[in-house]
């Protein structure tokens, strides 16, 4: 059995990419894989995070707002769950004890755990530091799609990326438009992607095929409160259905940082209808929340491949989402042609991810539209009874992600 390595700049569990990793920390461990985890923690959290990975994995954590590091994690994403840097404001002196920092913990990482793989997320610099510091042993990058947005926003480090994630013995893409972008940007030779998608865990989302339709509808949102994950809009479409009298609720599950978290809590109050906030949750409780409610909406202007709708689909939602690149090739015509998700176009973009002002009028109309249509579809559990839809959405989940992760790691060891 491989000793696995997995690198991550920031927080286990708090993100995609950090539920990522204990996804495999988790499947790992079922196959008796020995496992550690490096990832960027604050200082008074590494006994709570090596609590979290427990038996599981070995915990190397590399502590921010420390003497080393004074200054809270640098986030993949600009708007974090938690207080954060952003890659584009390090300093040349900041960036030097970041990788310091990493490359310190990596080393006590490579003598006392001695990994025949590393895993490292994200194909941006901690991925790069980690490929010019081990040569000896394969190191297969994965994207999750941060990380290209990042070569634009964070310029000045594109080139230190590139250069270091172009030598990994192989990358993982979560769907075939995020590998063609790393064989652009990267340049990185097909044979060396593979695409694997993310999944669900099967025992926290799954259907209640009990649930009695309630005469309110419930519209959920799990996510970062930001503007790049569209929630001001959302806000104003619920607020349009709960003014035209529909019966209708909005479930906000997640949290956000600075001024943005306060101006969506500002926005809901003042649309005197019954909207509630959860803050962060657990894997478990997002669970029990999307049982308990009706429709999910994804409203992203950015995302690489979101965990969280296969997760809403698995526990029995129909949706609503973004027409993100990627995603329906990655659902498959099963469930695009089911009616259990509906797309609403994008705005035009600037800086990746920030819609232009003067085309959220129409993106919002268009939300609104679609969202009205999941509503009046009602609920049908029929469509969750047919044979090949099930078989669709048990298909995305984490054993079938980890399956084709190992096929393809197998061949470097």
């Amino acid at each position: 059995m491989p000793r696995i390595l997995q690198v991550l700049c920031q927080k286990p569990g708090k993100t995609g990419s950090g539920i990522f990793l204990l996804a495999l920390a988790d499947l790992g461990a079922k196959k008796g894989h020995e496992q550690a985890v490096i990832a960027g923690v604050s200082r008074e959290e590494a006994g709570m995070y090596q609590e979290c990975l427990g038996q599981k994995s070995a915990f190397f954590p590399v502590q921010f707002q420390t003497e080393m590091l004074p200054f809270p994690i640098v986030g993949m994403s600009d708007v974090m769950p938690y207080p954060s840097t952003r890659y584009r404001d390090l300093s040349d002196d900041m960036f030097h004890r970041w990788c310091r920092a990493f490359q310190v913990t990596l080393a006590k990482a490579m003598d006392s755990f001695q990994p025949d793989l590393i895993l490292s997320h994200h194909l941006w610099l901690l991925t790069s530091l980690t490929r010019r510091t081990v040569q000896n042993i394969p190191v297969v990058g994965i994207c999750h799609g941060t990380c290209l947005r990042q070569l634009a926003l964070a310029e000045q480090f594109a080139s230190y990326a590139i250069e270091g994630c172009r030598t990994l013995d192989g990358v993982f893409a979560l769907n075939n438009f995020q590998k063609k972008a790393i064989g652009e940007d990267y340049g990185i030779e097909e044979d060396r992607i593979a695409v694997t998608g993310a999944g669900y865990h099967s025992h926290i989302f799954y259907r209640d095929p009990e649930k009695i339709p309630g005469t309110t509808i419930k519209l959920v949102y799990a996510g970062k409160l930001s503007l790049s994950k569209g929630v001001h809009s959302l806000i104003k479409v619920y607020r349009r259905l709960y003014q035209r009298g529909l019966a209708v609720e909005l479930h906000l599950v997640g949290s956000g940082s600075g001024n943005e978290e306060g101006q969506i809590r500002e926005m809901a109050q003042a649309t005197g209808g019954k909207i509630f906030f959860y803050g962060a949750v657990s894997q478990e409780q997002l669970g029990d929340i999307f049982r308990h409610c009706d429709i999910f909406i994804l409203p992203s202007f950015y995302e690489g491949l979101s965990l969280v709708l296969m997760e809403a689909l698995a526990s029995g939602l129909r949706a609503v989402t973004t027409d993100l690149p990627g995603i329906k090739e990655y659902l498959g015509e099963v469930i695009n042609c089911s009616g259990l998700v509906k797309y609403v176009e994008l705005p035009r973009l600037k800086d990746v991810d920030i819609p232009l002002e003067e085309d959220l009028p129409d993106f919002e109309e268009r939300l609104y539209e679609t969202v009205k249509e999941q509503i009046l579809a009602g609920e049908d559990g029929a469509v969750w009874e047919d044979e090949e839809i099930k078989q669709a959405v048990a298909d995305l989940s984490w054993e079938g992600v980890y399956q084709k992760m190992e096929d393809f790691y197998t061949k470097f060891l």
